[in-house]
């Protein structure tokens, strides 16, 4: 799991933002300040990845913010994971 870099976390915060719908690569790359489409589609295989954002791959507009990814958002971090074993603390928490 990476470290989420200011530029990611502002694109978690403009898909947040919406404005009642998925922002569009455009508005994404204007937020993050990133001028390669390449970049940005690197940031968001990412936070994917890391569990920030679910996405249909081919249709346009349908990123989506999870849980965690809207805690991140809105400036928190998961330090503390829950399961049948009960609750413990996330490995590298920054």
């Amino acid at each position: 799991m990476s470290v989420l870099t200011p530029r990611r976390k502002a694109i978690l915060v403009e898909i947040r933002r919406g404005n009642g719908h998925p922002p569009s690569l455009k508005e994404l790359m204007q937020a993050a300040k990133l001028c390669s489409h390449h970049t940005i589609f690197h940031h968001i295989r990412v936070l994917r990845r890391d569990g920030y954002v679910t996405f249909a791959p081919g249709l346009a507009r349908t990123l989506t913010l999870t849980d965690r990814g809207l805690l991140a958002a809105q400036g928190f971090e998961l330090i503390y994971l829950c399961d049948e074993n009960g609750i413990k603390a996330r490995d590298n928490v920054h």
